[in-house]
């Protein structure tokens, strides 16, 4: 991990999609997730995808990638390992950042403020999980963990891992679609709030939160979730996907693929060929679990079997359903105060060309 935080400041200084000849040099935001598998794979399995005609070889591993269309160089893919995706989101605006795989929540903050960012398509969706402290695990499902709200005799502490990550927004907007009030403020009572979010500021502080039962509860995404459990340092309480109503919160939208205006407007070839690689390994990966499970392990250094839990399904394609949920997610921010500039007030159906560019994937009716 040292050596990749070191890479991140090296790239940090690397001009934004300079030239080497006449090939565009883009620098690609990553965070450490299984939600983000497809992009692992392309890296780990490299030329196993030429016959697919498009695949990435490794210029130096983990960190700089040759994008190769039917044998010949398309683009230098650098590499970033990013914090989060406020991170992703901060490094785009100050020019750091070409394309990125991160929440999509971020990336609609983002917009919101100004950040000439576009969304370019899904990689995937669900994979979001509540887990309990080992002081409560015999709450489970919706119907447990309502319960055990009505029951307690203050607000229940919640933990979460940004302000504007998707499995926040998520369960936000669930709770107060089932009439529990939620609140920020760590000075309310019962009488006025049900529920207490509690920022835990990175999903590397919500284990031992938990674990210091400094919070009853927490969301997260894969694989944080299953590897609590195999741990016994916590339990699953149930999957986001299975909030009420029921399927209401299932295919739901979690990251993305973005890439800025600037690169898309400059190099719409190599952006076309790099997420042409993207929606092979996504259907690869959908159709090779455990060897999938098996390259994710090894970049993450988590076991297989906790790889294979994670309930999470990965696609490029933009479908009605996937659409419909991202709508929610512009719904609740807005619902919570928390959009405040250019999607203020706004519908994301009547914001479409401010917050996606579709060109390089399908579209379903």
């Amino acid at each position: 991990m040292k050596k990749l935080l070191v890479s991140t400041m090296l790239f940090m200084t690397v001009a934004s999609a300079s030239l080497a000849g006449e090939i565009p040099v883009l620098r690609v935001g990553l965070g450490i997730s299984t939600h983000l598998q497809p992009f692992m794979v392309a890296m780990a399995k490299g030329k196993d995808f030429k016959d697919s005609g498009v695949w990435l070889e490794p210029a130096v591993e983990k960190e700089k990638y040759d994008l190769m269309v039917n044998g010949v160089k398309t683009a230098r893919l650098n590499v970033l390992f990013t914090k989060g995706a406020a991170d992703s989101v901060s490094l785009f605006a100050q020019g750091h950042l070409d394309l990125a795989l991160n929440s999509f929540p971020a990336m609609l903050a983002g917009i919101d403020r100004g950040v000439k960012i576009k969304v370019l398509s899904p990689p995937q969706a669900d994979g979001i999980a509540m887990l309990s402290n080992n002081d409560i695990s015999d709450v489970k499902g919706w119907d447990g963990f309502s319960a055990y709200v009505g029951a307690a005799k203050r607000p229940v502490l919640i933990g979460y891992h940004s302000p504007t990550s998707a499995p926040k927004i998520v369960v936000e907007g669930a709770m107060q679609a089932s009439g529990f009030r939620i609140t920020g403020d760590a000075r309310a009572t019962k009488a006025n709030a049900d529920i207490l979010m509690v920022d835990l500021k990175s999903i590397s502080n919500l284990i031992p939160a938990l674990v210091a039962k400094q919070v009853e509860f927490c969301v997260a995404p894969a694989p944080t979730p299953e590897v609590v459990e195999s741990k016994g340092q916590g339990h699953i309480v149930l999957q986001l996907s299975e909030l009420p109503p029921a399927g209401r919160w299932a295919n739901f939208p979690c990251c993305c693929i973005t890439g800025t205006e600037k690169i898309v407007a400059e190099f719409p070839e190599a952006v076309g060929d790099y997420m042409k690689l993207l929606s092979i390994v996504a259907k690869w990966c959908m159709e090779n679990k455990h060897e999938a499970a098996t390259v994710t392990s090894e970049w993450m250094g988590v076991p297989v079997e906790v790889i294979e839990k994670a309930h999470i399904r990965f696609f490029t394609d933009v479908t009605p359903d996937w659409l419909a949920n991202a709508e929610m997610y512009a719904e609740i921010l807005n619902r919570l105060g928390q959009l405040t500039g250019k999607l203020k007030g706004k519908k994301l159906a009547n914001t479409m060309d401010q917050v996606f560019d579709f060109r390089f994937v399908t579209v379903s009716e």
